[in-house]
């Protein structure tokens, strides 16, 4: 049996942690914590180990320049950006996870650069409070595996995965976040040539590049389940990294699994549009033996999608870089535009964290994730047993979309765009290999294919052909969660009508109680590069679902003012009774008019797309 350092300090912890008495029962003659104010139960606190200040913050940083530090950090070797005006900080986990807590000054501003090797909670935070410049210590304990600090001014306890106090004369107080992204050194250097790096020249004597939790965050077997004591929110896999996030009372958490499908996500939280990117090329701390050598994760930047008067929307062009669809403007990870219109501006970071699930969702158990696996049944425990399952040959089938000239009504028309509806499988799940039509679930595909020709429209705008937006799909019981017939628009569908982006559609999908699964669709590049679906593209999604679920979509009709594809207004029926539907079912797709703007012929409006906005092209 391989048996590492790393492997002895996590079985010490689990061990230690199993036989810790709760901090009531703690002894508390070392401290001049004030006991009796308290917002958590005392016996939520746990030893975790050390002792007081057993792992010692480094209060007295040293800092060295670029070239320095390049001697001894590789270029995944992930490191936290911290940024005030003109200073550039970064302050690498080989040495944080040795140290958890780094008091310093950026910027003039007052810091405390913290991280919780457990959590995979990398978080800073300004240290001032009331007037009163406060730093931190760790404690010893831990509160839900998370590391617990200590202001040495009042020795006040601070939960560090949120920034609040739960024991002491603070009890109660939050201290305010400061942008703290997890890049890789190769980010670093290449955007800050001048940036500091936090020296190795701590005072202390470590192995600073190597990790003492070795494989701890392996998705196959981490050693979490030894000492957590709470109970992990099943929506992800405990170990999951999610860019976790709180904006305005609501918080979401956007999994790794889908920033690696989808590195660029437009989305609205707590009322502010915020952009979400991800980019290949950091270590994880937490893997292998050395810092450098783990396996890649990636790296996360949380935005502010507001430009001056402008609502910006991303996409991903790969290689760490994020264009603006309205202006074409080209973005780096770290929210800055490097070339186009608006090269030199920069976007406002939204701190946030890459926490590993449980840490976050114990914490924010009301948050709204973007990205969670798809469940194969009710019933299926996806850990102790492997559902039974049959293949079922793929099918294909056509749906011609509708058109019409006339609006403010539903139509069909003499246009055709395709879309195709396909069962790629059957998941079956209790229920007899030889008994298909009792599958509980259906993994369904859907293939949207724009079959315009060119010269379809007598305008010269997209060479006559008819693009398709990408668009926003959901799978439903109930009633029609994404439009009313009859009813003017929401903001969500206006948004696809007018101007074919899907994202606040998809966001406004996320919190109605009838939706068990939503995303997006969107041809993969093409000809143009873009998301739109143009003549000879097609785009792909793939859901499941049972018996008595339906499925609605919304895309734009883009040589339109405010027209949109959907199916009709109670949605598609997905079974016929409990066998999924195959064939064509073209004939139940319909154009729809928002009745947000005035209508024009298609194809000649001057507050059309693509006319109204170039950049449409790449809607």
């Amino acid at each position: 049996m391989h048996w590492s350092p790393g492997a002895a300090l996590i079985a010490a912890l689990a061990g230690a942690l199993a036989l810790a008495p709760p901090a009531g029962a703690q002894d508390r003659t070392e401290w001049r914590t004030d006991f009796s104010r308290h917002t958590v139960s005392l016996d939520e606190i746990v030893s975790g180990g050390p002792p007081k200040d057993g792992i010692p913050a480094i209060d007295r940083p040293a800092f060295v320049a670029i070239a320095d530090a390049d001697r001894w950090l590789g270029p995944r070797d992930p490191v936290v950006l911290v940024v005030e005006g003109e200073a550039a900080k970064a302050y690498p986990l080989q040495i944080l996870i040795w140290h958890e807590i780094v008091n310093d000054v950026v910027g003039g501003r007052p810091v405390a650069v913290t991280f919780c090797p457990l959590c995979n909670t990398a978080l800073a935070f300004d240290r001032r409070l009331d007037g009163t410049l406060l730093d931190f210590g760790t404690t010893g304990r831990l509160r839900q595996s998370d590391l617990v600090m200590y202001d040495r001014q009042t020795e006040s306890w601070w939960q560090q995965a949120t920034g609040e106090a739960i024991v002491g004369r603070w009890a109660g107080r939050q201290l305010a976040p400061v942008s703290a992204p997890l890049v890789s050194w190769r980010t670093f250097k290449a955007s800050y040539p001048n940036g500091q790096v936090l020296s190795r020249r701590t005072g202390f004597e470590r192995a600073y590049g190597e990790n003492p939790y070795e494989r701890y965050d392996d998705p196959e077997g981490s050693p979490v389940v030894d000492f957590f004591r709470g109970r992990p929110d099943p929506r992800l896999p405990a170990m999951e990294r999610v860019a976790a996030v709180s904006v305005g009372g609501e918080d979401v958490a956007y999994a790794f699994r889908a920033l690696k499908q989808r590195p660029a996500i437009n989305d609205v939280v707590g009322g502010v549009p915020i952009a979400v990117f991800w980019m290949a090329g950091t270590a994880s701390a937490l893997d292998r033996t050395r810092i450098d050598q783990g396996r890649d994760v990636g790296s996360t930047g949380v935005f502010d999608r507001r430009l001056g008067d402008r609502v910006l929307e991303f996409e991903a062009l790969g290689d760490g870089r994020f264009r603006d669809r309205l202006t074409g403007s080209d973005f780096d990870l770290l929210g800055r535009a490097v070339s186009g219109p608006l090269e030199g501006r920069t976007l406002t970071p939204i701190p946030h964290g890459n926490h590993f699930w449980f840490a976050w969702g114990v914490f924010k158990p009301k948050t709204r994730i973007v990205g969670a696996p798809k469940l194969r049944s009710a019933g299926a425990d996806p850990v102790s047993r492997s559902p039974r399952w049959s293949p079922i040959r793929p099918c294909s089938l056509r749906l011609p979309c509708p058109h019409s000239a006339s609006p403010l009504r539903r139509y069909r028309m003499t246009v055709r765009a395709i879309a195709t509806i396909a069962t790629a499988g059957f998941v079956l799940i209790g229920c007899s290999d030889n008994d298909p039509t009792s599958a509980a679930t259906t993994t369904f595909t859907v293939t949207v294919q724009n079959v315009s020709t060119p010269g379809l429209l007598a305008t010269a705008r997209a060479g006559g052909t008819i693009p398709v937006s990408p668009g926003a799909y959901a799978v439903f019981t109930g009633s029609n969660p994404m439009f009313t017939g009859g009813s003017t628009a929401d903001a969500g569908t206006e948004r696809i009508a007018e101007d074919g982006f899907p994202e606040m559609k998809d966001g406004m999908l996320a919190t109605a109680t009838t939706v068990t699964q939503h995303g997006l669709f969107e041809a993969p590049g093409g000809p143009d590069s873009g998301p739109a679906i143009f003549a000879g593209e097609t785009a792909t999604f793939t859901f499941d679902a049972s018996p008595g679920q339906r499925l609605q979509l919304e895309a734009m009709f883009v040589q339109s003012n405010d027209w949109f594809y959907a199916f009709g207004n109670g949605g598609l029926d997905l079974f016929d009774g409990t066998t999924p539907i195959s064939g064509d079912v073209t004939a139940q797709l319909a154009l729809y008019d928002a009745g947000t703007e005035e209508d024009t012929a298609p194809g000649t409006g001057d507050f059309q797309k693509p006319l109204q906005d170039p950049a449409a092209t790449n809607v």
